[in-house]
């Protein structure tokens, strides 16, 4: 007999999530993506993801403005692009840099785990230049602004960082940073805190589209590393802004 599909890897297929058996010959499914959900296969696995639009709006694709077609995958039609000019897309027209809010302020946390922010999956490769984060200090704080690329398992990797110190309630800022973010990879974005904080979170019931790829939700770890392991909550987001240029 043919194989039907790789053996023992996960896959895509009319927007199942499946894994091919040990010999290739059959699969197994976990799941169907419905509503607006697709199936995405990354790093080894499979997942649904937020579509990049919703059928109708305005969105960015590819660093084009347009109207979202029907399957919340495409644009329909273009009004602008922004990528032939040299710039980005957002919303209100092509611009040399983009700050995209990530959840609100309305719902308050104290935790014990230092490091926090959000898992964002990048559909337009952008330089991250800024990360701000909406926080009460209660003194002055060593705050380690880090960038983790995911990988397999669960994993991510830390790719960037850089240190500040600052205190009181209000977004708190990396300051300049540069990182190139890469289309199709996920990546946690957030801040490590020194002490005792409090943070500031929104409930979401889907992902949350950004200019440049989705917000998936809110992650949390009890410390600074190399390498960490981690799952997302994606019924909350950290109230985060992130600056971006092409």
């Amino acid at each position: 007999m043919a194989p039907v599909c790789t053996a023992s890897t996960n896959y895509c297929a009319e927007n199942e999530m499946r894994q091919c058996r040990y010999d290739g010959l059959g699969y197994y499914t976990w799941g169907t993506c419905a509503g607006n959900t697709y199936c995405l296969a990354q790093n080894g696995s499979v997942s649904c993801e937020r579509k990049p639009c919703d059928a109708g709006s305005s969105a960015c694709l590819s660093e084009q403005l347009g109207k979202c077609a029907a399957d919340g995958m495409s644009l329909e039609s273009v009004s602008a692009d922004c990528a032939a000019q040299g710039k980005l897309c957002t919303i209100a027209g092509c611009a040399a840099q983009a700050v995209d809010a990530l959840g609100a302020g309305d719902q308050i946390g104290v935790t014990g785990q230092p490091l926090l922010g959000n898992l964002i999956q990048v559909q337009a490769g952008r330089t991250l230049t800024q990360i701000e984060a909406y926080l009460t200090l209660p003194g002055s704080r060593a705050l380690t602004w880090a960038v983790y690329e995911g990988g397999t398992n669960n994993t991510f990797t830390l790719v960037a960082s850089s240190a500040t110190v600052a205190s009181g309630t209000g977004f708190q800022s990396s300051g300049a940073i540069s990182y190139a973010l890469k289309p199709g990879r996920s990546y946690f974005i957030g801040v490590n805190v020194t002490g005792t904080y409090v943070a500031y979170f929104s409930s979401q019931s889907e992902a949350e589209l950004l200019s440049f790829g989705t917000a998936e939700g809110a992650m949390l770890a009890y410390s600074l590393s190399s390498l960490l392991y981690g799952n997302v909550n994606p019924s909350q987001l950290y109230y985060l802004k992130l600056t971006t240029t092409p």
